[in-house]
């Protein structure tokens, strides 16, 4: 499931090969939506944060972008060799992070519709999230690992800063707080973790 940004509304993507968006205080399904491209059922989901899009990946490696409104299917991302298992929109919507079982991280520029940079990191990753400032991408897994953004030509590129480690099984997924003060993340070992500086 993915909340919309004005609180009124969520996304659930099913592995039925179906998104459905539902009005929360009515609890009715606005409209269910069924794409004949779409054929190994979706595995994550995120709104964009203006709201008027959505991503979606899927078991067969698969991201892509949809128009809330026409419920059309307006971008294609292909490159990762597994399902996907979370996506993010940076807070100002330029950009996209996927992480899959391919133990890779992709970010995609959305104004150019290219893969700009990818991470490889030892075992799966599970999920991915940049904070507010959108200068920082955290990535779960056996751990989260966080990389800080810098300016290297015409492309950004993602540097590890530090790994914040505690959990004794995988981690399923972690928030930033607004102010990137801490972190908050629930693992396997069926633990809560708050990470502060």
């Amino acid at each position: 499931m993915a909340l919309h940004a004005t609180g009124d509304y969520l996304v659930t993507a099913s592995h039925d090969n179906t998104w459905a968006f539902v009005d929360i205080r009515t609890g009715k399904v606005l409209s269910q939506v069924t794409n004949e491209n779409v054929k190994a059922g979706y595995t994550a989901a995120k709104f964009h944060p203006d709201g008027l899009i959505l991503g979606t990946g899927t078991g067969d490696s698969v991201v892509r972008v949809w128009d809330i409104k026409s419920q059309e299917n307006v971008a294609t991302f292909e490159g990762h060799q597994g399902k996907i298992t979370s996506l993010a929109f940076s807070e100002n919507g330029f950009h996209l992070a996927t992480a899959g079982q391919d133990n890779t991280v992709r970010l995609w520029d959305l104004r150019k519709l290219n893969n700009f940079h990818t991470i490889t990191l030892e075992g799966e990753t599970t999920s991915v999230r940049f904070d507010y400032s959108g200068h920082f991408l955290g990535v779960g897994g056996a751990d989260i690992r966080i990389f800080s953004t810098k300016q290297a030509g015409d492309t950004k590129q993602w540097d590890e800063v530090f790994q914040l480690k505690g959990h004794t099984n995988t981690v399923t997924d972690f928030e930033f707080s607004r102010d990137a003060h801490f972190v908050a993340s629930a693992g396997l070992d069926r633990s809560l973790r708050i990470f502060g500086n």
